[in-house]
């Protein structure tokens, strides 16, 4: 038997060896892992940086809701001693008697065709007294013997009583809003000429009622003065705790007016922030939180301070900043954290605050209050380094 070699690779004149096809085959699949290992390594940087961003927003989102407080629960040094959330403050409380606070004559008020006036109130006593108005309890008045009276708000029973003098009309009107003794009460009184329904009133965020009785400018009340809880002349003394007072010379929308609400004690009507764009046309703003002295300061730019007459009386109001939108300074944010940022629940954060001695270069903390703060933020997230940034921040000048 004759056996032959059958040669297995064979080369062709016009063609490629199958070494040569595999070659190119080894080739082209090193190229594609390659170029997967590209888009891979893309992706990766693509994703990184869009967390990066993530995270770089989310950290100048937590920094500016710090800047937006002040720098300390007090107005002045000294400042105070314990960091994080304050568990009180003070109330001030009126007897029913002759208790009021004298905010004087305010010219925005004397001849509007806008306003409004919001406040927090407390009744704890239903008393019957009446001013020549009609009007019981009265909260806020501008009003006075020599005078013509343009603005009177208070309660009866379950109602809301409104007295106002305009152009076209002067009466009280009154809305059972089912005020008890005993509770806090947010109430907005706003007034707008050119609206349909020139007055309306708001409980508690919600417009409750509107009027289209009154109409055309309230009418100049010459040096009447603002008074709280009660007027300058027919003794209506109103008895409980009023806080929270803020004028404006517009008409706020209901959106705006929710803000408000919801903010509680932490709002600031000097700076206009989501719903709330009316900060150009405040008047007035009095916290009444001072805890002491016979002083109502306007936290305003118009810098028209309240005076106590006839011994109003401080006390502490109990539990008063239970969470964020009740802070109301720089420090209620130390020990702050998020286990999960809304709309990015990969994400988390944390801050601190110490105060800080600012011959050290700001490097070292200290435990007694200076008028330096050191608040450093983090976010965290699990695929990516943490980020960290530290600002600080003074009491200003």
């Amino acid at each position: 038997m004759e056996y032959k070699l059958i040669p297995i690779l064979k080369f062709r004149s016009n063609g490629m060896s199958l070494i040569e096809v595999l070659i190119v085959v080894v080739l082209l699949s090193l190229s594609f892992t390659f170029f997967l290992k590209g888009l891979d390594t893309a992706r990766i940087v693509r994703t990184t940086s869009e967390l990066r961003t993530i995270q770089a927003v989310i950290l100048n989102s937590i920094q500016q809701q710090i800047r937006s407080r002040r720098f300390d629960e007090n107005n002045s040094s000294p400042w105070s001693t314990k960091l994080g959330p304050d568990a009180n403050s003070s109330i001030l409380s009126f007897d029913g008697v002759n208790d009021q606070i004298l905010l004087g004559d305010i010219n925005a008020l004397d001849n509007p065709s806008l306003m409004t006036i919001s406040f927090w109130f407390n009744r704890t006593q239903d008393l019957p007294a009446n001013s020549n108005h009609r009007i019981s309890n009265i909260m806020f008045a501008k009003a006075s013997d020599p005078e013509n009276d343009n603005i009177e708000i208070g309660t009866d029973g379950g109602y809301v009583e409104i007295y106002l003098d305009s152009d076209n009309y002067n009466s009280d009107l009154n809305f059972d809003a089912g005020i008890s003794n005993n509770t806090w009460y947010h109430l907005v009184l706003t007034y707008n000429k050119n609206d349909p329904y020139e007055t309306r009133l708001y409980i508690n965020g919600s417009n409750v009622k509107s009027w289209n009785t009154w109409g055309g400018n309230i009418r100049n009340a010459g040096s009447s003065p603002v008074t709280l809880g009660n007027t300058n002349h027919v003794e209506t003394p109103f008895k409980g705790s009023i806080k929270e007072v803020a004028l404006w010379s517009e008409a706020l929308s209901l959106s705006e007016i929710m803000t408000i609400y919801n903010s509680e004690d932490s709002f600031n009507p000097n700076t206009s922030y989501e719903d709330y764009s009316s900060s150009s046309g405040l008047i007035g703003y009095w916290k009444i939180n001072e805890g002491s002295g016979t002083i109502a300061q306007d936290a305003s730019e118009n810098n028209n301070p309240g005076t106590l007459l006839n011994g109003p009386v401080w006390s502490l109001s109990g539990i008063d900043e239970n969470n964020i939108i009740q802070w109301d300074d720089i420090d209620d944010f130390d020990n702050y954290t998020v286990s999960s940022i809304p709309k990015h629940p990969t994400f988390s954060c944390s801050v601190a605050v110490k105060y800080v001695d600012p011959s050290s270069g700001f490097h070292t903390s200290v435990d007694n209050p200076t008028g330096y703060k050191s608040v450093i933020v983090k976010v965290l997230h699990p695929t990516i380094s943490t980020m960290v940034d530290s600002m600080i921040i003074s009491q200003g000048i």
